[in-house]
């Protein structure tokens, strides 16, 4: 647990007042007994599954349905690392090959078809093109455009292979020997049809690329819970090292998404292929590889999402005035009918989490307490959009780190904070300020764009936001309190914003740990612990 950032942090907070923490030895105990505390992990690899969801995958093929996403996998032949992640197509043409290698690579390659119904495996020349943020590095992120072959009964293969072509290869036009068969890095291709692509099951998704040594557990559910209130109903995440009382609250976002209606899904990303910063534009880490991760979840997502959102878990896109991200598209494109709009670009002003709390911020919070709903007073004046409101006073242009909200199919490539290339009739647009920007909570002053010894501007949500986002936030908070180690004797809980499903959810948390419903107040349900149940007739 050393190699993990802890949860709270004392040096980057002005209240004396300590956040609200978790207890990382009572989690372990409860998901992981086999674990012992203090030991080392000896893989890095998370505990938890590396995908959740694979209904919406079209079409369903026999071998495609048992798949879960892979690892990177290397590339025989080639003299420089070489691997590849997935594969998609949205043509009867051609499959798009996520992958990575040397930035404008010389080397030819060849994409192997496998078919099923014992079919023999075709192969087809592939084009390897360097995604455009390489900043002139040895590596970067790479697409393999591999034409589709035509089987004689026009069946569509189910998946594809990449090797390197040299003077020793089997022949590569039509069929291949029994050598290809051997390639060690099939690819399930993901297909998506025209009528996947204009009828998405999700309007929002967030895409947050590779996770490194993440585990700010309630600034996370915090995060969370504003998405989930604008509108996004899927998250997708791309793992490297994932903290491991995250990685508890995943796992149990991930065993209730089909009764909250959310969908999460995890995918891994330990084993791309090129460590150190110096070799390739990668962000934060040397193995992150922020163009082919982004790239990956813009293709990913195309027939899934009708919008994309590209944030990390500091990153909060906050509309000036729309109640949900639906309303605020619609208000930008009302704006700007005579186009086609596939990118809203959003600036981003930094947040100090250095800079002292707002307290006429936290003191919105004590109507909670004044109703009785003491649990969620504390959790509102701890969350960073109550208490951390003075911004820079600068709002940065378009592209300096900025983030951007797409409609995947419009997209032929991305960047990290601005789109690189759109299809032919969309166009982008920033959104003014007024509409919306992105609230950035940085930790450190002097880092990036956030001088030292600057004066700061205060930015402040709306009062009601805050309080129903902290209402919302409790039940995922609830979620990680070590029963077994604390005992409330009686709870209040307010359950105004609860869906009939969560109020059931809340129900079923309480009862098994110990905890029996005495009766309906108004809004708050109240329960009391089974150890103090002989004195109901004397309260109630």
């Amino acid at each position: 647990m050393d190699n993990f950032v802890p949860i709270h942090d004392s040096r980057f907070e002005s209240s004396n007042e300590p956040i609200p923490t978790l207890k990382p030895e009572s989690i372990y105990q409860r998901f992981f007994p086999l674990f012992k505390i203090g030991e080392k992990r000896r893989s890095r690899k998370p505990d938890f599954p590396d995908k959740v969801s694979t209904s919406y995958e079209k079409p369903k093929l026999s071998r495609a349905s048992k798949q879960k996403q892979l690892d990177w996998q290397p590339v025989k032949g080639s003299q420089y690392k070489f691997s590849v992640y997935s594969a998609y197509s949205y043509n009867k043409t051609e499959v798009v090959i996520i992958a990575t290698t040397k930035s404008q690579t010389k080397e030819k390659v060849a994409c192997v078809f496998h078919f099923d119904n014992g079919q023999k495996i075709q192969t087809t020349i592939g084009k390897v093109e360097t995604m455009g943020e390489h900043w002139g590095m040895m590596y970067a992120g790479t697409f393999i455009r591999c034409p589709l072959p035509i089987s004689s009964d026009f069946t569509m293969p189910h998946s594809v292979s990449v090797t390197v072509i040299n003077s020793n290869s089997s022949k590569v036009n039509g069929h291949v020997d029994q050598e290809a068969t051997m390639l060690g890095n099939p690819l399930i291709i993901q297909y998506k049809s025209e009528e996947d692509l204009s009828n998405p099951p999700f309007n929002f998704s967030v895409c947050v690329l590779p996770t490194f040594n993440y585990n700010e557990v309630f600034h996370f559910l915090e995060w969370l819970e504003f998405y989930k209130l604008l509108g996004v109903r899927h998250f997708t995440l791309y793992n490297i090292t994932i903290g491991p009382d995250t990685s508890c609250v995943l796992k149990e976002l991930m065993s209730s998404a089909a009764d909250s209606g959310i969908v999460v899904d995890v995918h891994p990303w330990h084993d791309f292929p090129i460590k150190k910063n110096s070799e390739i534009r990668s962000g934060p880490c040397g193995e992150c590889g922020l163009s082919a991760a982004t790239n990956e979840c813009i293709y990913r997502h195309k027939g899934l999402s009708k919008y994309m959102i590209f944030v990390d878990f500091d990153e909060f896109i906050m509309p000036r005035s729309a109640q949900d991200y639906g309303e605020m598209i619609r208000s930008m494109d009302v704006m700007n009918k005579s186009v086609e709009i596939g990118e809203y670009s959003i600036r981003t002003g930094f947040f100090g989490r250095f800079r002292n709390n707002d307290e006429l911020r936290v003191d919105m919070c004590e109507e909670l307490k004044r109703k009785n709903s003491v649990f969620t007073y504390h959790v509102c004046k701890h969350l960073l959009m109550v208490k951390k409101s003075l911004r820079e006073e600068t709002i940065l242009m378009h592209n300096d780190r900025s983030k951007y909200i797409v409609k995947p199919e419009a997209v032929l490539e991305g960047g990290n904070h601005h789109v690189i290339q759109l299809d032919s009739g969309y166009e982008t647009l920033v959104a003014p300020p007024e509409v919306a920007i992105v609230r950035h909570y940085r930790f450190v002053e002097g880092f990036w764009h956030i001088p030292k010894n600057t004066s700061a501007v205060p930015d402040r949500i709306s009062k009601s936001f805050g309080v129903e986002l902290a209402k919302k936030a409790e039940l995922n908070v609830l979620k990680t309190i070590p029963f077994d180690l604390i005992k409330f004797n009686v709870l209040i809980i307010e359950v105004y914003f609860y869906s009939e499903a969560e109020k059931t959810e809340l129900d079923t948390l309480l009862t098994s740990n110990g905890y029996q419903f005495v009766k309906n107040i108004e809004v708050d349900k109240i329960y009391i612990h089974k150890s103090v149940s002989y004195m109901l007739d004397k309260t109630v």
